[in-house]
């Protein structure tokens, strides 16, 4: 069984990464959870969130929730890290969420987790199925946030937002 470390080797090699990791000189300013970060790389971040948070939905459906992390980091001039990482932003990194375990053991070899890295790809590629969407959530729960934004898309289980 391959793991998350294998994903990682073949996703630096499918993708070019987006930003500079940190030096020698500068790792000591780092908080504990951006030197976890950078221990993996930024797309394996970014392709373990998808599949936290769209495992269930179709393709289409995961390349928007990718749309979104690449959105919002284009917003904030932020790397992945600093998108998906960030506190209750993506819920499956929030503490004591038992899918986050569960990541770590992801198989590259897995049909849902290939489509996660296709998505990502897409993606990066400039797919717009998400309309800009910065946002989004399950259609089961009501964030205090969605009454104030626009919602320009819906796809499977996900709406999906835009600030007003």
């Amino acid at each position: 069984m391959r793991t998350w470390l294998k994903l990682m080797s073949a996703l630096m090699v499918a993708v070019v990464v987006s930003h500079a990791v940190p030096t020698t000189a500068n790792l000591h300013t780092l908080t504990p959870e951006e030197i976890m970060a950078r221990l993996v790389a930024d797309q394996v971040l970014a392709v373990i969130t998808v599949w936290q948070e769209a495992e269930g939905e179709d393709f289409d459906g995961k390349t928007m929730v990718a749309e979104v992390i690449l959105n919002r980091m284009k917003r904030k001039a932020a790397p992945v890290p600093d998108i998906v990482l960030a506190a209750k932003q993506f819920s499956e990194w929030n503490e004591n969420d038992l899918r986050s375990k569960r990541s770590l053991t992801l198989d590259d070899d897995d049909a849902v987790v290939q489509d996660c890295i296709k998505a990502w790809n897409r993606a990066i590629q400039g797919s717009k199925l998400a309309k800009g969407a910065t946002h989004y959530h399950a259609d089961y729960v009501q964030p205090y946030w969605a009454s104030s934004m626009k919602l320009v898309a819906r796809r499977g289980k996900h709406l999906f937002y835009v600030e007003s």
